[in-house]
């Protein structure tokens, strides 16, 4: 089992992807942080899982394998290093950051720890 934390439901996709995470049977859903607190309460409480204030706290658990960070692009990049320097594996949302250095020193961070990371891009494949 993959115990995932969700990293913000900030973007509009993020229930979607709670959803595919809670129909996958190798994935649980097991704890949530947001950047806004009430919003991150309010799906915790709906999904049964704990909500965490603090992103580092969260990152610590030993028992959260991956994220699905679904956070404002502009918190991608701390989120995202913070993540993988924790040994978490990461599943995003596209864009992966705003500049090319901050994908740059995500990159590093995820090639450094050894994880994962998949960025969504649904119509990759959809033809024109």
């Amino acid at each position: 089992m993959i115990r995932t934390a969700i990293l913000s439901f900030w973007h509009v996709h993020a229930k979607d992807y709670v959803l595919q995470a809670q129909q996958h049977p190798d994935i649980a859903i097991a704890a949530v942080w947001d950047e806004d607190p009430q919003r991150g309460r309010m799906h915790a409480d709906t999904h049964e899982v704990p909500y965490y204030d603090n992103l580092a706290e969260l990152l610590a658990e030993p028992g959260i394998d991956a994220v699905i960070v679904t956070a404002p692009t502009t918190l991608h990049r701390d989120i995202m290093v913070a993540a993988a320097n924790a040994g978490k594996h990461i599943f995003t949302e596209k864009v992966l950051a705003p500049t090319i250095l901050e994908c740059n020193e995500i990159m590093a961070a995820v090639d450094s720890a050894g994880v994962m990371l998949t960025v969504s891009l649904p119509r990759l494949n959809t033809p024109f």
